[in-house]
């Protein structure tokens, strides 16, 4: 999956695994962290894109919307694959 960050920088991820998701949710002290804990599980060269990041104007809105973007993604994915897969939903 690709995300576009405000400076027109692609960021390939890939979708977590429930259980890594799960983790990254309940693991985190607050919300920040949880977005960096997603980042860092679903992002080759976490730490440079993390970087990138902060240099933008609002750090922590990059941040929070590639989070948000990874764990959208990932719940999406499990869902159609739950779907697909003819396993009752919920």
């Amino acid at each position: 999956m690709i995300f576009e960050s405000s400076d027109g920088t692609e960021v390939e991820f890939h979708v977590l695994t429930p259980a890594d998701a799960l983790a990254a949710l309940t693991g985190s002290p607050d919300d920040n962290a949880m977005f960096v804990r997603m980042i860092r599980l679903a992002v080759e060269k976490s730490e440079d894109v993390l970087q990138r990041l902060a240099g933008l104007p609002d750090p922590i809105g990059e941040t929070a919307f590639l989070g948000s973007e990874i764990l959208l993604a990932s719940l999406l994915a499990h869902e159609r694959q739950q779907t697909a897969g003819g396993k009752p939903r919920g």
